[in-house]
């Protein structure tokens, strides 16, 4: 009896046909092509700034978790994003802000679709101001001062943080912020002589951390009318 070698193709081949095309039947594991992961996903999600004001341009970074069939889309409250570059995975786009969106945390939106046709969706957020601070409890002490008493220390109080150092004037002229403490703010102005005589003005005015204006304004008093001694 003489026997001849088969090549190990052809073994390979008919096991696959006995198998019924890949499956494990009479204890021949058969070979599957591989599955798809999942569907696309979203990381890395951020806007710059963090928080904006109507008119302020939004950029939007993310990555991909998976090559796409086509450019993501992104939405801001619901409005549609701009991209502006694509690098491997990592995508950028740009929102400018209208105005009219919900003021608060507003969500954005990142769908994409990748060749298979799997489509997947995350979300990050971006938080829109709209809305400028409040100053209030704006007074100046002494009230009033003059050359004899010659520094007036403001204080005041405002409803959120601001950017950087709001700007007080007394009469017009600029004052002094004499403390990194907040709520309240103080400043110092010294009077100079030149002040017109009776009631000024307090003027304050900033910046909330997305850049609305906001202001308010106090009452104070110079005396320079040097006292009389009646004989």
């Amino acid at each position: 009896l003489r026997s001849s070698a088969v090549p190990v193709g052809v073994v390979a081949a008919a096991l696959l046909v006995l198998s019924g095309c890949g499956d494990n039947i009479g204890g021949v594991i058969g070979v599957h092509p591989p599955e798809g992961t999942g569907l696309p996903s979203f990381s890395g999600i951020s806007a710059s700034p963090s928080r904006a004001k109507a008119g302020n341009a939004v950029t939007i970074t993310f990555t991909a978790s998976e090559t796409l069939g086509s450019h993501p889309t992104v939405t801001v409250d619901g409005n549609v994003a701009s991209l502006i570059s694509r690098a491997g995975l990592g995508y950028t786009y740009r929102y400018i802000v209208m105005g009219s969106e919900s003021e608060g945390s507003a969500t954005i939106q990142v769908s994409g679709t990748d060749p298979a046709g799997n489509s997947g969706t995350s979300t990050g957020s971006v938080k829109l101001d709209f809305t400028g601070p409040v100053f209030s409890a704006v007074s100046g002490n002494p009230d009033p001062a003059g050359l004899l008493d010659p520094t007036m220390t403001v204080t005041f109080t405002v409803s959120e943080a601001l950017l950087g150092s709001p700007a007080v004037t007394v009469a017009g002229r600029p004052a002094t912020r004499t403390s990194l403490a907040r709520d309240p703010y103080t400043y110092t102005y010294t009077v100079g002589g030149t002040e017109p005589e009776g009631a000024a003005i307090i003027g304050v005015i900033g910046y909330d951390s997305a850049g609305n204006p906001g202001g308010a304004r106090g009452t104070a008093a110079f005396d320079r009318t040097p006292a009389t001694i009646d004989s």
